[in-house]
């Protein structure tokens, strides 16, 4: 089973979320991220996932320090 779930960030109303540092992610960016933080995401309606492959080539990586 895999660890990370890639989502496209559709949404920052703020640079945090449930403990979730954005800082360095914008709207529009793809970033495979720990399925936690990608599922609390996509339920506040600020992520949707991604399922093409072509994104793997441009995917931004969640830092793990990046949980609070």
């Amino acid at each position: 089973m895999p660890s990370t779930l890639r989502v496209l960030l559709i949404r920052k109303l703020s640079d945090f979320i449930d403990g979730i540092d954005l800082v360095p992610f914008s709207v529009g960016d793809v970033v495979d991220m720990p399925i936690h933080e990608a599922s609390l995401l996509m339920a506040e309606g600020w992520a949707e996932p991604v399922f093409y492959q072509y994104a793997a080539a441009t995917a931004l990586k969640f830092p793990s320090h990046h949980v609070k």
